[in-house]
């Protein structure tokens, strides 16, 4: 009977964890671009990876708000009204665009994103 009841009960858990877990999928916030923004201002150091306009997958540790290296002038166009991520490439020392359409993954902080409201 103890065997039973306990079957019964380790069932009944994982039935519980199963609706539970898929509550979390499906109520997961989904990161907009400007929310993204919002979480790497300051100048945070994060890491993105990201599909290049050829093909390839490109992982970069960057950060915003970089002014150092700037030569003057402004942009002529508003990146963010095209879904591009403005950056600072600690790799190559230059400014890049992240398309945020294609944005696999990001992380920032140690915590990895990737539900991504592309659209």
């Amino acid at each position: 009977m103890k065997k039973l009841l306990l079957r019964i009960w380790i069932s009944f858990v994982n039935i519980w964890n199963f609706f539970v877990g898929l509550y979390h999928y499906l109520t997961i916030k989904r990161l907009s671009i400007q929310d993204v923004i919002g979480m790497t201002s300051n100048g945070k150091v994060f890491s993105a990876e990201f599909t290049k306009k050829d093909g390839t997958i490109r992982t970069m540790n960057c950060r915003t708000g970089v002014v150092k290296h700037l030569k003057g002038g402004t942009l002529a166009f508003d990146p963010i009204s095209k879904n591009l991520l403005p950056v600072f490439d600690m790799g190559v020392e230059d400014y890049r665009f992240i398309n945020f359409n294609t944005l696999s993954w990001i992380k920032i902080g140690g915590k990895k994103y990737t539900n991504f409201n592309n659209k």
